[in-house]
């Protein structure tokens, strides 16, 4: 054998190594199986795939093909998710059709890990070796453009709600998984109209890749406070309790008002020294409520109301640093 027969061998080896594996189990007609799986494994292998020989155990096979006899495609994926030995596996059921001995019917599945299962059928009417060659082929050709392996597979999953633009175009929402060309595609995902987080990312056929778009934070960064002075904070809670407490004092007022006159002004105080009381404190409670309107109006904590009740009267002014 000469040297560069030898290096051609090596490579090929390494190439099918590297390749995905592809499992083929055949059950139904024992007269055609064989030549079912022949010819599956000649598709897989054209595809650039390896031909598992061994895809499942005895057991395994037998546990797959009876999920299959009462259709329950769930119950397969299950069996095929925990005993498959390949990366894919196809799984073909070849009967003959009630009544006709050169009718064949072809119904295949197609197993990948994380996905859902997918099939097809076909019928060969009459089947020859050649017939039947052709529609295996155009069943698993049917199959292959099914499951997506002709493309990349992206999935973006949080945050959840987002609206996902790939390549500029709107394509769903997140949690999403989306069949796309190969090569390098631009993520970004939106809010309200808005571009919250973009990326790019690059993916290759029959990969599964998920994509983390960095999000951009929405609070405002407020600059830092200018040397040698204080920030300023805003206090709407103190100004409201400023005004409700001088519509208090108002109140208050206006009840000694009432008591300092209560038979009318022709006639003697009956509380005297409450119709001063009285005035001086909603004189007081009218200045605390402009006080508090105004300090609202500012909405500053850096300088403040006060106000006092002395014998002297009333006093009201506005505290700070100037």
């Amino acid at each position: 054998m000469s040297f560069g027969l030898v290096v051609a061998l090596v490579l090929t080896a390494r190439a099918a190594g590297a390749a995905p594996g592809i499992g083929v189990v055949v059950v139904g007609e024992p007269t055609l199986q064989g030549k079912v799986r022949a010819q599956a494994g000649v598709w897989i292998q054209r595809h650039g795939y390896a031909l598992v020989a061994r895809p499942m155990s005895a057991d395994g096979t037998k546990t797959l093909s009876n999920c299959f006899v009462i259709e329950d495609t769930s119950c397969a994926r299950g069996v095929f998710e925990k005993q498959a030995q390949a990366d894919y596996l196809v799984f073909l059921r070849v009967e003959l059709a009630p009544g006709k001995e050169r009718d064949v019917d072809l119904t295949a599945y197609w197993f990948i890990k994380d996905r859902d299962v997918v099939a097809d059928k076909r019928a060969c009417k009459p089947c020859g070796n050649a017939a039947l060659n052709q529609q295996v082929t155009e069943l698993l050709t049917s199959l292959f453009a099914s499951t997506g392996l002709s493309k990349a597979r992206v999935r973006i999953g949080t945050p959840p709600g987002l609206v996902v633009m790939l390549d500029g175009a709107n394509i769903g929402l997140t949690p999403l998984e989306e069949d796309v060309p190969p090569g390098t595609h631009a993520v970004a995902l939106v809010r309200d109209g808005k571009e919250v987080g973009s990326t790019s990312v690059d993916v290759k056929a029959g990969d599964i890749t998920d994509v983390v778009v960095p999000i951009k934070s929405s609070e405002p960064v407020a600059p830092p406070p200018a040397p040698g002075r204080e920030p300023v904070s805003h206090a709407p809670l103190a100004a409201k309790l400023t005004i409700v407490g001088g519509a208090g004092m108002i109140l208050v007022g206006g009840v000694f008002l009432f008591y300092g006159q209560k038979n009318g002004p022709d006639d003697p105080y009956i509380y005297p020294d409450a119709t001063k009381a009285g005035v001086i404190i909603a004189s007081a409670g009218g200045a605390v409520l402009v006080t508090g309107l105004v300090w609202m109006w500012r909405g500053s904590s850096t300088n403040g109301p006060t106000a006092s009740i002395g014998s002297g009267g009333t006093m009201v002014g506005w505290a700070g640093r100037f």
